[in-house]
């Protein structure tokens, strides 16, 4: 599985058994390039966790984790985000900033915990092929590798992406093969897997009053923090101009913040 989807990440691998629950990571590293290669274990719970994506506000949850006793042996967003869900359970993930898809091996319950971004923008796919099973990967193809899951059409699916442009809902061109919901979680224990919606868009959306005059200052304070979170990296930062008013904005932005970025413009033939 991991060989399948090496692409996603070439830098380095990693994986860990414990009983009848197998996770497999490759990784792309962008922070804490010396020590956070994964799988990531916790010393306080044995808790382990296999992760991808990026957390923006990590310094801040590490300093209220360490106030709380959490002991840290990186200084990668992952280890926070292990230590994170170990403090506040799937109830506080709301509380993370981020694009994210994880597991972690939780031992204290016995279970796997899968969980994805509020608005699901790192993907995450599951099935449970038979009774007791349950496979997960970044990429369906993936899942494909352990041939426990059949290459079989959905035709709901290729109907719905025909229709609209994409697959509704959780559904994929694979039969039976799902997309965890974005803000949502799964908890696999005992061979029984249970969901459950740990952020809710229109709960959180703030209503603006009809004819009000829309709060300039306010907009532009929260795209500035944005683009500063999204340029953390102990890597170079690069930026895409794709000759649209958002990229630009997004550029003129990034050189208020930090140092010039790689720029590319792509054009396909």
């Amino acid at each position: 599985m991991a060989a399948v989807i090496a692409h996603r990440g070439p830098d380095s691998g990693g994986y860990h058994v414990r009983s009848d629950i197998g996770l497999a990571v490759r990784r792309l590293s962008v922070i804490d390039l010396v020590t956070g290669d994964q799988p990531i274990r916790s010393a306080c719970s044995d808790a382990t966790i296999v992760y991808n994506g990026e957390l923006y506000n990590y310094r801040e949850l590490r300093s209220d984790l360490e106030a709380r006793g959490h002991r840290f042996s990186t200084s990668s967003d992952t280890e926070v985000a292990l230590h994170f869900y170990e403090e506040y359970g799937i109830a506080g993930l709301a509380g993370l900033n981020g694009i994210f898809a994880f597991a972690i091996d939780d031992p204290r319950s016995d279970s796997l915990v899968l969980v994805r971004d509020q608005l699901g923008v790192k993907p995450l796919y599951y099935a449970e092929p038979r009774p007791g099973t349950l496979v997960f990967a970044s990429e369906p193809k993936a899942m494909l590798a352990t041939d426990l899951v059949p290459r079989r059409l959905d035709r709901q699916a290729l109907a719905n992406y025909l229709a609209y442009g994409h697959s509704a809902g959780d559904r994929t061109i694979y039969e039976g093969v799902r997309k965890l919901p974005g803000g949502h979680a799964l908890t696999y224990r005992a061979g029984r897997a249970r969901i459950e919606r740990y952020w809710d868009l229109i709960g959180r959306a703030r209503r603006w009053p009809v004819g009000a005059p829309m709060p300039v200052d306010e907009i532009a304070a929260l795209l500035g923090d944005a683009v500063r979170r999204n340029t953390i990296a102990d890597v170079s930062v690069g930026a895409f101009l794709s000759g649209g008013a958002d990229s630009r904005l997004e550029n003129t932005l990034i050189h208020r913040s930090t140092a010039p970025p790689h720029s590319y413009s792509v054009l396909f033939g």
